[in-house]
């Protein structure tokens, strides 16, 4: 695969996420309760999991792969407050951010919001893409389309991208004292963007 233009400079400067108003060019990817083995996990465990072991664990719910597929989100950060309020699963905002080219080079699509799931009209490598929706359903519309979702099939880990420097994903936590926490914890992190300052702080600027 041609890496082309990829992760520019531009992109990835460290300014938080570009975007404009209603579009980014980051995606998100937050955490919900999630268990590890037997034990249950808290969002933000769940995040600290995936900084331990260097991967997302791919979801089996409401899929059609057998490889199960890792989603993320492509939402402006001053709507996700909003996005994990309405979110039915108890997702919270710790998580992920990954640059969308990053995302796009390692296989990941947006998603195909539609309300035609059959496996007959669908070619087999796009179904893992569906997300059933029907606007029209009375008296309840079924509509996802305000997630903007992304999918890549399998887990997504955090191995090195070839040819690649810069800083091409971002751990996202609520509070600045979570991001001590991480700083404090992983030695290999020296960014991470906190919900409540709305912006990427970098571990220079926190005296821990």
């Amino acid at each position: 695969m041609s890496r082309g233009k990829f992760l520019t400079k531009e992109l990835l400067e460290l300014q938080g996420p570009i975007e404009k108003e209603d579009f980014s060019q980051w995606l998100v990817h937050f955490c919900r309760p999630t268990y590890w083995g037997k034990k249950l996990l808290t969002p933000f465990e769940a995040l600290i999991n995936i900084l331990q072991t260097r991967r997302i664990i791919a979801s089996q719910e409401h899929i059609h792969d057998s490889k199960g597929v890792t989603c993320f989100y492509e939402v402006p950060p001053h709507n996700w407050p909003e996005l994990i309020k309405n979110d039915p699963n108890g997702r919270r905002g710790y998580g992920l951010i990954v640059s969308k080219s990053a995302f796009w080079y390692k296989g990941g699509r947006p998603c195909i919001y539609t309300d035609n799931l059959s496996e007959d009209y669908w070619p087999k490598e796009e179904r893992y893409l569906l997300v059933y929706t029907n606007l029209t359903k009375d008296p309840n519309p079924i509509d996802w389309t305000h997630e903007r979702e992304w999918r890549i099939k399998g887990d997504f880990t955090l191995e090195p991208i070839r040819d690649v420097t810069e800083t091409w994903w971002y751990p996202c936590v609520e509070k600045l004292t979570d991001a001590q926490f991480i700083f404090r914890e992983f030695y290999n992190i020296h960014y991470s963007y906190v919900i409540e300052l709305d912006r990427i702080i970098s571990k220079k600027q926190l005296l821990i």
